[in-house]
């Protein structure tokens, strides 16, 4: 069965360019793909392992400027990332799901311990890799 994508923002004309001025990064285009049909939207598929815990994707970020109605990115950015490495996704708990720019690889951010743990090597093996 393949992830639904539930409560979908439409992303607003230039979010991504708006994204991609305003915090100097290029947005990889397998994450704009994954932006366009699930901005904002929680999958069907939540469950996934980082090592021997299960953790949870309890949405996808919304890119749109000035979102109000979801988790965004522009406030995932106050956590002061390093600038390769974006949000996309975060947990019930306040961890991101993140892109590792430089490697392709798609990282768990745990703010608790202020670190990252690869969890997939690409974005196509983390949404394979959720779970109900």
């Amino acid at each position: 069965m393949s992830i639904e994508w539930k409560y979908k923002i439409d992303l607003v004309d230039g979010a991504i360019a708006n994204v991609s001025n305003k915090y100097g990064v290029k947005i990889p285009e397998d994450l704009v793909k994954l932006l366009e049909k699930a901005n904002g939207a929680t999958p069907s598929k939540t469950k996934f392992m980082v090592k021997v815990d299960e953790k949870l994707l309890g949405a996808i970020l919304s890119f749109n400027p000035e979102e109000r109605e979801a988790d965004s990115f522009d406030t995932a950015m106050m956590m002061n990332f390093d600038k390769n490495i974006l949000p996309f996704g975060i947990d019930p708990f306040g961890n991101y799901i993140c892109y590792n720019v430089n490697s392709g690889h798609i990282v768990f951010f745990d703010h608790e311990e202020n670190a990252t743990i690869d969890i997939a090597e690409n974005l196509k093996d983390f949404i394979n890799m959720l779970y109900e």
